[in-house]
């Protein structure tokens, strides 16, 4: 976002801009005020917009601002032979760039047929199962999967596939021979675990890690790179006298005292219809059984003298209240999804405001897309 007030360098290079010299208004706008400057950038932003370069859209209430069309833009590669030969350019990015350039002309280029699809928790059990397939792309997956009479055309092969770090997959990767790290791992641990993926068949493994330039921590592996490839991996630790710990397990013991079916989504949880959103009243009753509130105690004693030793040299372990605990933890579920409700209203809000964007005669037929684009976002 550029400003484009008095003091603001939109304003400055208008003003220095060296058409002015050769203008007829050369002597008039050596006098010219603030105020006069930035009513003519304002002007040439109407003028501008109205052929289509730019859009007015509103910041704020009080704030209105500009936006470049993307579309009226030519985008042309302006040679600098002097430039380059003082070596202002990275010759390295500039060829890169040149040479994707080019392969994006090739309407036929192997590059088009490429595709690469995400493989985490968040992906459906089913199409994840579809992806594995395609992934792994052995004899059986396709005989598989041509066995299968819904199935008319034979199984494509997926060349690459996203995941976390973690790998959640269920594909075997023991001929995995290569691991690309876009930046260096945070400890000795991390790289040790991203490294391991290849070579689990004892076969030899290239590990090729980045450094960016503008990273203090990449830079200091990069000199010191024993520290990451042969540190000391420490091991992990983890304080049971944390109380936010303390509070959550206790939470969970409380839920599975409760011994309710969740669903998987947030929304099925609670009454839309309802202002304040609050928990489905056959939810809300069968969490407030005094019967669930019994158990969840006997549970929570029980693990707090598992953890007696540990809390007695904690400064809150003598104060802390399981039955206070568990009496709030129905109002400490429902207010967890105190956030999903703002996004929820925030959402309903933004549907609201570009649905009356686009039935209204006055707007223009430019802001009548982005309110219908926008709307789409939301409903998304």
């Amino acid at each position: 976002m550029v400003p484009g007030g008095p003091r603001s360098r939109l304003l400055r290079d208008v003003k220095a801009a060296s058409f002015w010299k050769d203008s007829a208004a050369a002597a008039q706008i050596k006098g010219w005020k603030d105020a006069q400057w930035t009513e003519l950038v304002e002007r040439l932003l109407q003028a501008a917009g109205h052929y289509g370069y730019v859009q007015r859209l509103e910041i704020e209430p009080t704030v209105a601002g500009w936006r470049l069309n993307a579309s009226s833009m030519d985008w042309l590669l302006v040679a600098e032979p002097q430039a380059a030969a003082q070596g202002r350019h990275n010759q390295f990015f500039r060829q890169l760039y040149l040479t994707v350039a080019q392969t994006l002309k090739q309407q036929n280029h192997p590059l088009f047929e490429f595709e690469a699809q995400e493989h985490t928790a968040q992906v459906d059990p089913q199409r994840r199962q579809l992806l594995e397939q395609r992934f792994r792309y052995t004899e059986k997956d396709r005989k598989d999967w041509l066995d299968n009479p819904a199935h008319e055309a034979p199984l494509e092969r997926l060349p690459l596939m996203f995941c976390s770090p973690t790998m959640e997959l269920g594909v075997d990767i023991s001929a995995l021979n290569t691991v690309y790290l876009r930046n260096v791992p945070p400890t000795p641990a991390n790289y040790a675990q991203r490294s391991g993926r290849a070579g689990r068949s004892g076969q030899q493994a290239l590990v090729i890690t980045y450094c960016a330039a503008l990273s203090p921590h990449d830079q200091w592996f990069f000199h010191h790179a024993t520290d990451m490839v042969h540190g000391i991996v420490k091991p992990p630790t983890l304080d049971l006298a944390n109380r936010d710990l303390i509070e959550s397990h206790l939470h969970a013991v409380w839920l599975a005292s409760a011994q309710v079916q969740l669903d998987t989504s947030i929304a099925p949880l609670l009454d839309l219809e309802h202002p304040d959103k609050p928990l489905q009243p056959t939810l809300a009753a069968k969490l407030a059984d005094p019967a669930v509130g019994a158990r969840a105690l006997v549970s929570g004693q029980r693990l707090m003298r598992q953890l007696s030793s540990v809390l007695s040299s904690s400064p809150w372990g003598a104060e802390f209240d399981v039955d206070a605990t568990m009496r709030s933890a129905a109002a400490d579920f429902s207010a967890s999804f105190e956030r999903w409700r703002v996004l929820v209203d925030a959402t309903r809000k933004q549907m609201d405001m570009a649905d009356q964007v686009v039935k209204s005669y006055t707007t223009s037929h430019a802001e009548k897309q982005n309110a219908q684009r926008r709307y789409g976002d939301a409903a998304r």
